[in-house]
């Protein structure tokens, strides 16, 4: 089967946003549970696990896609969804942790930002970005002296001194 350009963008595009409802919906997830068992300990637990899940999933559906185009090309899969499911899960919990402190005092300033469920998400959103932009960066190269010392084998106890001498 030969497939065009077109067909192979459109197929991996797809590929990305099912991914991207993956690891978004597991995003979610984590970062609800967190928050639940903060805010609810167990009593409501698994209504912030489905709805983390479901809020992340919709999210990553457009997120991965868009970034992987736009952000990540060149940056293997593994350590792109990686980066990304956990920078969009720490940035969904403090958004909620910056949605719940300004919900008091800045509700009638901000209006719509103080839900608590948008400051999540554009949390995520937040998150999900910054560790785009952290993925891009190559690893840094050890220094000289680091690689030699993790190739040379621990130093063996020195002998005791000989008590004849």
């Amino acid at each position: 089967m030969h497939m065009t350009r077109t067909t192979r963008i459109v197929a991996v595009t797809a590929g990305l946003a099912a991914a991207g409802a993956l690891f978004g919906a597991l995003a979610g997830a984590m970062a609800a549970g967190v928050v639940g068992l903060v805010v609810d300990g167990l009593t409501w637990w698994s209504d912030w696990l489905l709805g983390g899940a479901v809020l992340g999933g919709a999210l990553g559906v457009v997120a991965a896609p868009l970034g992987a185009w736009l952000l990540l090309r060149s940056v293997p899969l593994g350590r792109a969804f990686a980066f990304l499911t956990l920078g969009a899960a720490i940035g969904a919990a403090a958004g909620f942790g910056v949605g719940a402190a300004l919900d008091h005092w800045l509700i009638h300033l901000l209006g719509f930002l103080t839900d608590i469920i948008v400051t999540s998400m554009l949390g995520g959103l937040g998150g999900f970005v910054v560790a785009a932009l952290r993925a891009r960066r190559p690893t840094l190269p050890r220094s000289p002296q680091a690689q030699r010392a993790s190739l040379t084998p621990p130093l063996a106890p020195a002998p005791l001194p000989d008590a004849r001498s």
